[in-house]
């Protein structure tokens, strides 16, 4: 179930600090793969939900869609919120259909869960392929570094490329 080349817990009182930071780092690896991961299965019930949905178009008119189906199921899985579920699928779908760079080093777990979140987040607004596809190059080979970043600084490394490809996609505050 875990990476076994890494310590547990009840051998870390034992570990020098080296080894303590090296898990620290390994573990972290881990725990982003295994969302990139949990990504991809969203990803996949909701491509199977959207399938399902295209099979049969009487179902348009149901009360409850084959994609709210899927999020009733996502949402008890993983004990979230119906809307928490849609929201995680539009993540995986983002993530696998415009960002597979990106996507890919998450599944490696080069960048953290955190990070792609943000990405995703505000790039809501993009509608163009293309501009999808420049904005996964330049993730895909900046995002490992932005880990060590706020918040506020992180906003602004990823709206800089998308204000750069794409300036009318860039999420803004309204002005008080």
């Amino acid at each position: 179930m875990f990476d076994s080349s890494l310590p547990g817990p009840a051998a870390l009182a034992g570990a020098s600090d080296r080894e303590l930071i090296d898990a620290i780092a390994g573990w972290s690896t881990t725990a982003a793969a295994a969302q990139a991961r949990l990504l991809a299965a969203l990803a996949e019930r909701r491509r199977r939900a959207e399938a399902t949905a295209e099979a049969d178009p009487a179902r348009a008119r149901w009360a409850c869609d084959p994609v709210d189906e899927a999020a009733a199921q996502i949402g008890c899985a993983l004990t979230v919120s119906h809307g928490r579920a849609l929201s995680l699928m539009d993540t995986a779908v983002i993530l696998r259909d415009h960002l597979p760079r990106l996507n890919a080093r998450f599944l490696a777990g080069q960048v953290s869960d955190r990070v792609v979140a943000r990405i995703v987040w505000l790039c809501a607004l993009v509608v163009d392929d293309t501009v999808w596809a420049a904005l996964d190059d330049q993730f895909a080979a900046a995002a490992t570094t932005w880990g060590t970043l706020s918040g506020d600084k992180l906003d602004t490394a990823i709206t800089v490329w998308i204000h750069t490809l794409d300036p009318d996609a860039v999420r803004r505050a309204a002005s008080a």
